[in-house]
């Protein structure tokens, strides 16, 4: 088995002090964003639920050019609500920015 099937993933809401406990105590451990909570704190500002599942194919796609496709949307959509998503680091709740190999729920 290689390293990295061993490393640890944690994922939290966004809770800083959590955050910060991550860091110092796994250093190694990949830190990432419960989706779920994302989108409840999104859709106090952008409560349609268009907007919800357009968040949710975005957070879904499996590659880069997918997610840039789906991101789009939004965009077009609501600039707004599209930098709102961009100003969270993806790599901590995009899929397609998920290190290759990374297992993720199959209904995901």
């Amino acid at each position: 088995m290689d390293q990295q099937q061993h490393s640890w993933i944690m994922m939290t809401d966004q809770q800083k002090g959590l955050e910060n406990a991550i860091q110092r105590e796994l250093p190694e451990a990949e830190h990432r964003l419960c989706v779920k909570h994302l989108h409840a704190n999104w859709s106090k500002r952008f409560p349609r639920k268009m907007m919800k599942d357009m968040m949710w194919k975005a957070t879904r796609a499996a590659n880069v050019p997918y997610f840039e496709y789906k991101i789009q949307h939004i965009k077009n959509v609501s600039v707004e609500a599209y930098e709102a998503l961009n100003r969270i680091e993806r790599k901590k709740w995009t899929r397609c920015a998920f290190p290759p190999g990374t297992q993720t729920a199959p209904n995901l």
